[in-house]
């Protein structure tokens, strides 16, 4: 297949999570995308923090390194620092997208030279919310996550960040981030994705024609390349690092919120097994609640109360009683 029938099947994908989503919600879908080289089943779609289990207690230790070799600056903000970190040395707790499916295209079949006979995924994104990446909210967001001893998010979270032009690498590839805050890792629900398989035989073909209809390279991708970057990404995985709010209210309203998404958008699940999943992750939550043991009793009891509250009404407006 050439390129031209990949990207009416991407057009394909596009149409169907609006058409899901329109069905349910007024205000505008935010539609983006992911190229991967091959099918990497168990860590697809995963920020390279979490594909190994000691990388993200070593995050500070990264900033640190990067500040040391001048690719920072201390007094950067915070997702300026990741931002830098995750497009120079493939290193964060964020996940890149773009917003341009062609930057998909190129990344699904050139990106990893090791996987060129291997079939690619392109993966399509349908977000309801998203944040500026330079909002105060994530900022504060993001010195809870690093400063405090216990993070408090809740593992199902994440936020999806719009365009940015924090670096020329970023800007030339209209990229954007999805940031999982926890310190673990919960793969993405299926109802905000689809995806389109790029043949292997097709892949040589498709990078050609990037380049000579649309102009899409590596010189256009890329166009700084720094070696101390290399360096950093290699030093930070070898060395040993020893670790030196957000309201827990606000993680469970978005838990909260992303479920009713998720349930509204997963239209071929019964009214039994949507309950199902609302019952599971109600219980989760109320775990999670009872972990932070920096609330007082008082306010346990209310969030519970208040959690208790809350699913009952999603309990009611998918067919419970």
């Amino acid at each position: 297949m050439n390129i031209f029938g990949y990207l009416a099947k991407i057009g394909e994908c596009i149409d169907r999570l609006e058409k899901s989503y329109y069905e349910h919600y007024d205000k505008k879908i935010l539609i983006a995308f992911r190229g991967e080289s091959r099918n990497f089943e168990n860590t697809k779609l995963m920020p390279s923090m979490f594909r190994e289990s000691e990388y993200i207690y070593k995050e500070n230790y990264l900033f640190d390194l990067f500040c040391d070799l001048g690719l920072i600056k201390d007094n950067d903000k915070w997702i300026d620092k990741a931002t830098d970190t995750q497009h120079y040395a493939a290193l964060s707790r964020m996940l890149d997208i773009t917003f341009d499916c062609l930057v998909a295209l190129y990344f699904t079949c050139k990106y990893d030279e090791n996987s060129l006979n291997k079939d690619g995924y392109l993966y399509v994104f349908g977000f309801p919310e998203y944040q500026s990446p330079h909002s105060g909210f994530i900022e504060q967001l993001y010195e809870n996550v690093l400063n405090v001893n216990e993070n408090i998010m809740f593992q199902k979270n994440f936020l999806v960040f719009s365009e940015s032009y924090a670096n020329e690498r970023i800007k030339a590839q209209k990229g954007g981030f999805i940031f999982f805050p926890s310190q673990v890792f919960t793969p993405l629900d299926e109802v905000y994705y689809k995806y389109v398989k790029i043949n292997a035989s097709d892949k040589e073909r498709i990078v050609d024609d990037l380049d000579k209809i649309f102009k899409i390279n590596e010189a256009i991708l890329f166009p700084e390349k720094d070696k101390i970057a290399i360096y950093a990404r290699k030093k930070f995985i070898e060395n040993e690092y020893q670790i030196k709010q957000f309201s827990v209210q606000d993680e469970m309203e978005n838990r909260i919120q992303q479920v009713k998404y998720e349930m509204t958008m997963s239209t071929h699940l019964s009214s039994i097994n949507k309950l199902r999943r609302i019952r599971k992750d109600k219980d989760e939550l109320i775990q999670y609640i009872m972990k932070q043991y920096n609330l007082t009793d008082v306010d346990r009891m209310k969030l519970l109360k208040e959690l208790d509250y809350k699913f009952k009404l999603l309990n009611g407006y998918f067919g419970g009683r």
